[in-house]
């Protein structure tokens, strides 16, 4: 069960509680208020960002009310009201930078608002985080302070985004770096589905549509009230229904006649039905003059009101009943099951098709297809569905049928079911099981004891489908799709996926790998093997010896499992993935790691010190007991540290942690190969190892890989697979927020260039300055505002020279003329070695010297 946070609107101010009297203060009544409280939230782990600015005025932090504990946090109601109001006001001010759907945020904001106004009348706001502060073992009180710190950093951030006008700011809180946050920008945190820019928070503890009008009484007649209480309509009804869901019409009754209403309470189509029905899918049957039609949601007939009677079957065919008998049309009215004699006509609902049931007079069943052809006829025992495909069973014998009522598969089978998994279904008859795909028939015949999916694959990763097939004890793995075949023959004990084109398969009680392909790609020699679904962070899996533990690469190489990796693998957060006797193999492996990470520690300690001899003697023995960083580190050192500068040996340290499976080092070392650093460059190399490293979840690596496809020194720039890479690496917290730009900008989406420009500027980035006071002066993206163009110029120009000649283009404009200056910044571009600089000296010339 997930941990929750409760936020309250209380009508008092906090006092000291005791478990005495804990039970007399006002109790929240879930998804509605009292006199006392107002219960605004149930939300797991957190108070989402948006509702920060509710604590933004003096805080006081003081025992729960639902307990004696101390950790409620406590503000009063106007400050935090405001600031919250003033947070949705400055979003909206930058809603086309901010916002995605400007449609469906404005209508959040005012269901926010509206319930404000409504519901938000106590003088205190109460966050109950005692849930969530029991996932750890610190005082209540503790984590409380810690938490309102980083609100109230949270609200700075906020407020000085605000007071800068600059939406990029609101990146800046702490939310986004320090909270564990998945979203890594504002934008990206407001427009998430999950919270529904705010309201699905406050929705979170409601019932029903807080907008919806509600229904009163005068008499004998109804009309309808706002939440408010003001009357909307009067009281001239006699009935009023109730919306359909994903209805905006609602039946309403007046003087024998019915017509429909809208959920504000406007009556769209008059009273002037003899009966009406509940629209779906924006149609609807009523009766007129006695007749049976269907209308839109305009009111005009799409079915003529010319039938005895009538239902709608689906949102394609409708049953209608003329001259006494019945029969199937479709919306347009062009008949599909010819009429007949019959008491009536009913859909029954599968999950992809709608089949139909004709009950004659004498109570008969018979049965028709989707295509209304005839399938079969009573006793019936059950119809599935499979797909198209119609699976009847009588008398405890199956057949399959096509939507033609076609007969596939006749009655000579005991059993036929789907097996979804893959895609096909299980035959069974007297001889065994086999397994038949209707589209293209028989896959296995029927002489196997089980057939059963693979079910262990990881949903998604995988496109391929496997089928277990056992007989006589043995099992043998089969491939279903993309193609079949058999990829291990009936002679195995069982078969486990671990990776994309990579299985296990068990042989005299050991674990083995074989490829999609039926290659064996390691014989049987591990008592389990464990892939955690795919999920491992290095190899392909695990395989468990009764010595030791192995990391399996894609090669079918092996390698030990590292003292310190056993020790990860074996934590609390992990351990959920391995059987108790894989546990005991890893707590055994682990048992060095702790000495070993003691050394690394003590050898960081002697490297921040200068002390590089005793530092690369720790690390070396952290890596031969298990933490395979050291290596890493010391290849660091005869990189970075001048004195004992050796690219050779540098070079070499990497290779080995690398070799090792150690990220940082993997992505080191693929620097070496990009640059030339120990070794000849070399670009393939380097992308190589760059992959692995992003593949174990290194950040840096991210970065990277989009400079290999960015930079033209590596020759191949590809923009489009650089953005991934670029946009990743900036989620994960290494900001690429100008490069981003620079790429929308080159692929002409000026929007997009001048979101994450405004990013990187407000992030200091002055090649983001230079590029923004670009489009400032183009109108790219923006509004024209030379300015604006100027004041990031000259913050751009100590890094980036070519800002000068930009800086001369603005005063050569009318608006900002001044000759003197554009020629002063035309010199200093070429005497930064700006290669364009003397053609723009040239071509204005005459205006400071008269030549033209």
């Amino acid at each position: 069960m997930s941990h929750r946070m409760y936020l309250y609107n209380l009508d008092y101010t906090p006092v000291t509680t005791t478990a005495a009297d804990a039970g007399t203060l006002p109790l929240a009544v879930y998804g509605t208020g009292n006199e006392h409280v107002q219960l605004m939230m149930e939300w797991k782990y957190e108070l989402p960002l948006f509702f920060h600015p509710l604590f933004a005025g003096p805080t006081t932090i003081a025992p729960n009310v639902y307990n004696p504990e101390d950790g409620g946090v406590y503000a009063p109601l106007w400050p935090g009201a405001k600031a919250f109001h003033d947070l949705y006001a400055f979003i909206e001010t930058h809603q086309h930078a901010l916002i995605k759907d400007i449609a469906a945020f404005q209508q959040a904001k005012k269901k926010i608002f509206n319930y404000f106004r409504r519901k938000i009348t106590h003088a205190t706001f109460y966050l109950d985080a005692w849930d969530v502060f029991n996932m750890s073992g610190d005082p209540h009180a503790e984590q409380a302070e810690a938490l309102l710190a980083y609100i109230q950093s949270n609200n700075n951030a906020i407020v000085a985004a605000i007071e800068a006008d600059d939406p990029a700011l609101l990146d800046k809180a702490p939310y986004f770096s320090e909270g564990g946050s998945y979203y890594k920008t504002f934008r990206e945190l407001l427009n998430a589905p999950l919270y529904n820019y705010g309201w699905e928070v406050l929705s979170s503890v409601l019932n029903g549509d807080e907008e919806a009008l509600v229904i009163f009484e005068e008499g004998s007649l109804k009309g309808l009230k706002d939440p408010d209480g003001a009357i909307v309509i009067p009281a001239i009804y006699t009935d009023i229904y109730a919306f359909p869901y994903g209805a905006d019409l609602a039946v309403v009754t007046r003087n024998g006649k019915a017509g429909y209403i809208d959920r504000s309470g406007t009556e769209i189509l008059p009273c002037l039905f003899d009966d009406a029905f509940d629209f779906e899918h924006d149609r609807a049957a009523v009766v007129s003059n006695g007749k049976f039609g269907i209308i839109n949601t305009s009111g005009t007939f799409i079915i003529s009101a010319i039938y005895e009677d009538g239902h709608i079957l689906s949102d394609t065919y409708v049953a209608v009943q003329q001259n006494g008998q019945w029969g199937i049309i479709d919306m347009e009215g062009n008949e599909q099951l010819p009429f007949q004699d019959v008491q009536e006509i009913t859909a029954v609902d599968d999950s992809r098709f709608t089949y139909y049931a004709i009950t004659t007079h004498n109570g008969e069943l018979l049965y028709y297809t989707h295509q209304f052809k005839q399938l079969t006829t009573e006793p019936v025992t059950a119809i599935n569905c499979f797909g198209q495909y119609y699976i009847v069973t009588k008398d405890d014998h199956s057949a399959l049928f096509d939507e033609q009522a076609n007969m596939l598969l006749d009655y000579g089978y005991r059993q036929i079911y789907p097996e979804y998994l893959l895609n096909a279904l299980i035959v069974e008859s007297a001889a065994g099981k086999g397994l038949y795909a209707p589209d293209t028939g028989w896959i296995l015949p029927c002489e196997y004891e089980q057939i059963a999916a693979l079910r262990d694959v990881n949903s998604g990763a995988d496109s391929a489908l496997y089928a277990v097939v056992k007989q006589n004890k043995k099992a043998g793995l089969f491939g279903v799709s993309p193609k079949n075949q058999w990829i291990l023959p009936v002679a195995y004990q069982d078969f486990k996926w671990l990776k994309p084109g990579i299985l296990a398969y068990k042989e005299n009680k050991l674990w083995g790998l074989v490829n999609g392909e039926g290659e064996i790609l390691g014989k049987a020699s591990y008592t389990s093997i464990n892939s955690k679904l795919g999920y491992l962070p290095y190899g392909i899996a695990l395989g468990f010896q009764t010595e030791g533990v192995k990391v399996i690469r894609e090669d079918g190489t092996t390698r030990q499992l590292t003292s310190t990796e056993a020790f990860k693998e074996s934590d609390p957060f992990t351990r959920d993935w391995y059987s108790k006797k894989e546990i005991q193999r890893l707590d055994k492996v682990a048992e060095l790691a702790q000495k070993a990470l003691q050394l690394n520690e003590e050898g960081q300690d002697h490297n921040d010190a200068g002390n590089y001899e005793k530092a690369i003697a720790l690390f070396q023995q952290a890596a031969e007991l298990g933490y395979i960083g050291g290596y890493t580190n010391i290849g660091h050192i005869y990189e970075v540290v001048p004195a004992y500068a050796d690219a050779d040996k540098s070079f070499a340290y990497y290779t080995r942690a690398a070799e090792m499976d150690e990220p940082y080092a993997m992505s080191n070392l693929a620097l070496c190969y990009a640059y030339g650093r120990g070794t000849p460059v070399n670009v393939p190399a380097a992308l190589h190892w760059f992959q692995k490293a992003a593949d174990a979840g290194h950040v840096d690596a991210f970065a990277f890989l989009g400079d290999m496809y960015y930079k033209p020194e590596f020759n191949m720039i590809d923009i489009d697979k650089a953005l991934p890479w670029y946009t990743k690496a900036t989620a994960y917290g290494d900001d690429q927020s100008h490069v981003i730009g620079h790429i929308y900008e080159t692929k002409n989406d000026y929007e997009q260039a001048v979101y994450h420009y405004q990013t990187a500027v407000a992030n200091g980035t002055t090649f983001a300055k230079w590029r923004m006071a670009c489009l400032y002066m183009d109108g790219l993206g923006v509004k024209v505002d030379l300015a604006k163009a100027l004041t990031l110029l000259y913050e751009a120009i100590d890094d980036w020279p070519q800002a000068h000649v930009d800086l001369a283009m603005v005063y050569l404009t009318e608006t900002c003329y001044d000759a003197a200056k554009a020629r002063m910044h035309l010199d200093a571009a070429k005497d930064a070695g700006v290669y364009y600089a003397e053609e723009y000296r040239e071509k204005f010339r005459f205006l400071w010297d008269g030549i033209r």
